[in-house]
């Protein structure tokens, strides 16, 4: 007598040892924004750095996890301040020159945001200047040297995912950076979501489905 054909769902119950078949992962925001540094002589304003951003390769990387450098009740550290001290609990993602200082450095966060249709609120704190831009536009700008301030202005953006970038610069002295939107600091909250399903188990469903497909062939046999 043939021996019977295991079904489908023992085949794959026996692939995948009660695991479920595909598991979907549940919709997480990114780690935070992608952070880089450029490490120059000099920075004497906002051209300056774009100019060197437009040529030169990011001295390190690392994730932002919230756009408050240095973090905590301080607005600014001394220049000698290390890369890595200044990014905090952030530096465990620095890939790069984490020993380098801060005089003549540049700074940019990218990444997608969705805040909503509507008017916001922006406040951008830097010694020295900045540069933000939403949906490709500038939104706001300080383009030169300055003692750490706070520039505050309202955009109106588009509803969905938006590029997101903020630029910063420094040339000597004392530095800092800061970004609030509709008062609240702005972190890896406001970044945009793509809920990708994660088929972490479907190579034990297709091994199930190999099974299967023996059993058939040796009972045709």
């Amino acid at each position: 007598m043939p021996k019977p054909v295991p079904s489908l769902a023992m085949a794959l119950l026996t692939a995948t040892s009660v695991t479920p078949v595909i598991a979907a992962s549940a919709a997480q925001p990114p780690a935070g924004f992608v952070g880089e540094f450029w490490d120059v002589a000099s920075v004497s304003n906002l051209d300056a750095a774009l100019d060197v951003m437009g040529r030169l390769a990011p001295t390190a990387t690392f994730v932002a996890s919230a756009l408050d450098y240095p973090g905590g009740a301080a607005s600014i550290v001394s220049d000698a301040t290390r890369l890595d001290a200044f990014l905090g609990l952030d530096a465990a993602t620095l890939s790069g020159a984490g020993e380098r200082g801060l005089e003549g450095s540049i700074f940019r966060f990218s990444g997608m945001i969705d805040l909503g249709a509507g008017v916001h609120e922006f406040a951008v704190g830097s010694d020295d200047g900045f540069q933000l831009r939403i949906g490709g536009d500038v939104v706001g700008v300080f383009a030169d040297q300055r003692a750490f301030a706070t520039t505050v202005f309202s955009a109106s953006l588009a509803d969905g995912p938006q590029p997101f970038e903020l630029v910063y610069f420094e040339n000597f002295g004392v530095t800092g950076v800061d970004l609030r939107i509709d008062g609240a600091l702005a972190d890896r909250a406001i970044l945009a979501v793509s809920p990708v399903p994660e088929p972490v188990q479907l190579p034990l469903y297709l091994a199930g489905l190999a099974i299967l497909g023996r059993s058939a062939r040796r009972r045709q046999r």
